[in-house]
Formats: C-alpha cells, structure tokens, sequence
C-alpha cells in the first residue's frame, strides 16, 4: 500500500502547511542564506513533479519557464528548452538526482531521475523546507528506483497487496510501483528505447543531419537513398512507428512475396535536440533470403531503383539499354525479362483518353462559336498517384443565377456566370508537356470528326494552372488562343512560397506574441520582410481588378522593379513562374 499511502500523507501535509501557515492571506519571502538559495525554474520544476522522473512533459506543465518546450515554433521552444536544461544541470549538482540521456540519441532533451528522499543530503533536504516543498514528493516510487550505483539501498520490500493482485493476474508487480507520472505517449517511448537497447542493431548511419525537416516524407526519402548507396538489395514496405516533434521512428521490412526466409529489418530514427540541431540514425538486424522473380510491383529492389535513377539524371529519357547499362554498371545482374525491361522503359509517359456520346453531343453545340476551353487535373484520387485531366468548354450562361460570395461562402448574389461542359478527360502520370499536347491533339480530332469543330481556329482562349507543361502544350496546339491562368491555383501556390523567399518567419499554432519594444535585430529583419510580403501579396490581389491590360502592365512593371531590389531571388521565382512578355498582338 506504499503508493497510496504517500499519494495521502502528500495531500495531507501540504494542506496542514497551509493551514498553519495561512499561506493564501500572506506571502512572505524566504529570508534564507545566499549559498540556500533557490534556481526559480528549478523550484518550479520540483514543484511541478511528484514523481519518480522530471520529463519534458511534465516541465512543459511546471510554470511559464517551459511552456513552450515541446512547441513547433522552434525559437519559443529553443529558449525552453536550454531554461530546462539549465535547470535539470542545478538540480543534478546541487543532489536531487542525476540526469539520463539515452546513448542511442544523444540529442534528445535528458531527463532527472529523483532521489529518495531516504537518500537526499541534509542540504537539499533544508532547501525543500525553506521552499515549502514537501519530501514526500521525493518519496512516491521505491527508494532501491532511485539509488546509485554502489550506494545506500534498503532490502528487498516485501509484497505488498497490489503486488499480490498484480502477480495473481500474470505480470510483475513492479510495473505498478512507480507512480506513472509520464504520459502515456512518454513510456511508450522509454519502451522502445529499451527494445533499441536491447535488440541488436548494426549501425549503419549515426550522423547530424543539418536542415533536415521533421517530416515522413524526409525521413523516408533519406532512408531510401542511405539504402540505395549502401546496393541493398531489399524491397522494402515503410512503416512509421512514431512521430513527435521531437523524434520520429520509421521502420521497414521487405514485402510478402519479394525475398523468401528474409529476416532484415531496418529502423531509423530522426531526432532534433533542444538546440534545433537534427541527428538521423538508421540500423540494421538480420538477413536477406532469396530474392523471388521480379514481378508487378516487386521489379526493383531499393540499390537497383537508386542505381537506376542516378543515371537518369543525366539521361531522362531512359531506355530498355540505359537501364540495363545503369544496373551493370552499379554491380547489379539484371534479374527481369527483356519484355518486363521494356514494358517498364515504356511507362515513363503514360496517357489514357476516353470520352462519350454524351459529351461529344455537347461538343455540337460549339459550332461557328468562339470557344474557351478550360483544362483542369485532379491529383491524389487514383491509387497509383497518376493524375485525371478533363478538358471542357467554357459556357457563360445567358441569364442570371445565384450563386455564393464571399471568402466564407455565407453570402449570396445574382450573377452571371460560367460552367464548365467536359469533352475529353485523360488519365495521365505527369502533366509534362508530351501527355497534354497528346490531349489537346486527341480533342482537335475529335471535334473535326464527330461534331464539326476547328478548335485550332476556333480557340479563343485556354483557362488553366500555371503548369509549363500545360503551357507550351497550349502554344503548340492552339498557336492563336491566349492563356487564361487561374488566380486561385496562382494564388495557392504561390503564398507561402513567397513567404518563404522573402524570408518571413511563419507563426505557428502556441507561439507567443512578440513584444513591439524589443530592439532585436532578428525581429526588425522579420518584421521588414512582413511588410514587403504584406505589399506585393496586396499587389496581386488588386491587379485582377484592373480594368486594362496597358494598366495591367504599367502596374507590374513598376512593382517587378521595386521587387527586384527587395529580394533577387523571389523576382526571378515569381518572373520565371507566372510571367512570359508577349506581343500586343497576341491578346
């Protein structure tokens, strides 16, 4: 009954300190000796904690000190993290506890595993007293928990009833001792540290990663390469094991079916330190087995896909040839069949048309009309990441029709307005310039056919995305139209990318106001590249209004000059995306 008992004595001596005290009517400051006195976020952190360990978690819960500690903004998180580690320091030399830090990732933030208070000196016991803190909040887990090495520990304790119950239901008693201060979240953690320790792991990677984001997408692709260059020849499946924001755990296992009797495993962990600093580290247990024929979606193991795909860096066309000379050269024997080493060359560009009677009808009705076809692809809806394209007519309606406005959508009008009526649709890998002019192409001879349509001629003008494969495929197939580029694609891709080219600090979901009277230069730097965000983002919004294209272009060239001297190298992003002079003529 240890546990409960020290959970009652606690509650009950600190509410009969308060009472004689009369601690909520007058608060007087502790007149003790200067060598007594107390580090404010160490007392803080005490008082914060009556468990057997002090956390990162349970910090962040202490006092503003370390509010932030475990919050993505990495400078409000950075300043509480080095207060805690400071902390931490005065606590483990002043002789509260001594700090742990796992060996196999030296840059996560360490912990304080406390002393009994059976073990603490005679000083530190004179500090929690002048403190008010209490020693039973050095006293709920097991004195022999928190001795040293070589110390002072007390016999064996004997079972107590919880014991007895927990050893009746078929586990260890000793995993109900300690008082489970942590989150859940934190001992899975330390579980898994365990199992690292305890598995045997050839270590492959152990390095700082500079730059490197917390990200699934990251970490897998720094997995892939690590594997690539080291020719494994396994075809992996990659789990994500855990991810926090400050450490991120993906496994991997090769697929059913690829490798027969295969046992390797390989782990890798992404940690980022209390400074900002990021460290990946990647292992490896087992063996491979025998490598089944190469089949669907098992044809390349990870070295031969990085092998392959060093090469069409400098060649992207590939063929059958080039991928063959790319495995041989990088040691590897040539597993598939020549049709498979065909079939999969030929799959670089894949673009699949279809329509129906339906729309072709529709087509019909273009006839002797100015036509403005709108092409439009929806990614991330197939399986295999291929993209569906539709391409439509245009068509304005000739009466009024309510419709919403507004950014929120909660306000209606009357208007004219347009919908779209879709002739042909595609499914395609990439919007590359090849598959949309193959579109563009199959549309042009599907008009002439079947509904009487010169869509060369008959295009005004082509709504769509800022996509230069759309582009150069648009100046080819329909040389007199002019391009209509979207401002709700433009506008969503180009925002945070300008943010980040202008150099503006994005403030994230926790972060803390800055104060105004701070004269750090950072801030003012930040604080600049605000203002000049804040002015080219009203730019673009106000010149979709401009009621003529001379005003149009006088306006732009005016602010290209001014955005020019602010950031070089968000004029050439923003002119090599979204700008092209064209002749007069051609509007």
């Amino acid at each position: 009954m240890d546990f409960f008992t020290y959970r009652f004595l606690y509650g009950a001596s600190v509410l009969s300190r308060d009472i004689q005290q009369r601690s909520w009517v007058r608060r007087k400051t502790l007149n003790s000796p200067e060598q007594s006195r107390w580090n404010a976020a160490a007392a803080l952190l005490l008082k914060g904690s009556c468990g057997a360990r002090i956390t990162p978690k349970i910090a962040a819960r202490a006092g503003p000190f370390f509010r932030n500690i475990l919050s993505a903004n990495p400078a409000a998180a950075r300043s509480a993290q080095v207060a805690y580690v400071t902390a931490l320091e005065y606590l483990s030399q002043r002789g509260f506890g001594s700090i742990e830090r796992k060996d196999a990732c030296p840059t996560t933030l360490p912990q304080l595993l406390k002393k009994h208070h059976v073990f603490l000196p005679e000083s530190c016991k004179r500090h929690l007293a002048d403190t008010g803190i209490h020693l039973l909040t050095f006293g709920l887990h097991l004195p022999e928990e928190s001795a040293q090495p070589g110390g002072i520990c007390p016999g064996p304790v004997e079972e107590t009833e919880i014991g007895a119950t927990a050893t009746s239901r078929g586990y260890s008693p000793s995993s109900r001792d300690v008082l489970p201060q942590d989150t859940e979240a934190e001992s899975i953690r330390q579980e898994d540290d365990e199992e690292e320790e305890e598995e045997d792991w050839t270590v492959l990677v152990n390095k700082p990663a500079p730059g490197m984001p917390n990200t699934y997408a990251a970490l897998r692709k720094w997995m892939e390469r690590a594997l690539g260059q080291a020719k494994d020849t396994g075809i992996y499946d990659y789990k994500e094991k855990r991810a926090g924001a400050l450490r991120r755990v993906m496994t991997a296992a090769c697929k059913a079916g690829a490798c027969e009797a295969c046992s390797k495993r390989i782990k890798a962990v992404l940690t980022v330190s209390w400074d900002g600093g990021t460290q990946v580290w990647l292992g490896a247990k087992g063996k491979h087995g025998t490598l089944h024929q190469p089949d669907g979606g098992l044809l390349w193991s990870v070295g031969e896909m990085y092998a392959i795909m060093q090469h069409a860096t400098q060649n992207p066309n590939l063929g059958a040839k080039d991928v063959r000379k790319a495995l041989q050269d990088a040691g590897f024997a040539v597993r598939c069949t020549s049709e498979q080493l065909v079939q999969w060359a030929a799959q670089g560009r894949v673009c699949a048309m279809w329509t129906c009677a339906g729309m072709v009808q529709r087509g019909r009705g273009a006839c002797n009309k100015v036509v403005k076809l709108v092409v439009d692809g929806k990614q991330q809806i197939v399986s295999n990441d291929y993209t569906i394209l539709t391409l439509s007519f245009l068509v304005p309606s000739e009466t009024v029709s309510k419709t919403w406005v507004g950014k929120s959508h909660t306000a209606s009008a009357e208007l004219h307005i347009a919908t779209q009526q879709p002739f042909v649709q595609a499914l395609l890998n990439t919007e590359a310039e090849g598959n949309v002019l193959d579109v563009f192409n199959a549309a042009c001879e599907l008009g002439q056919r079947y509904c009487e349509l010169d869509l060369r001629s008959q295009v005004l003008q082509v709504h769509k995305d800022f996509a230069k494969g759309i582009e150069n495929a648009r100046r080819r197939a329909f040389p007199a139209s002019r391009p209509c580029d979207d401002y709700a694609h433009m506008r969503r891709a180009s925002y945070n990318k300008l943010k980040q080219l202008l150099g503006v600090k994005p403030k994230l979901p926790g972060a803390q106001s800055e104060r105004k009277d701070d004269g750090d230069e950072t801030r003012e730097l930040n604080s600049k590249a605000a203002a000049n965000f804040r002015h080219l983002d009203k730019i673009v919004q106000l010149s979709r209004h401009l009621p003529t294209l001379q005003f149009f272009d006088a306006v732009w060239h005016l602010a290209l000059q001014w955005l020019e001297s602010c950031s070089k190298q968000t004029f050439k992003y923003w002119t090599d995306t979204y700008f092209d002079k064209i002749p007069a003529t051609a509007l």
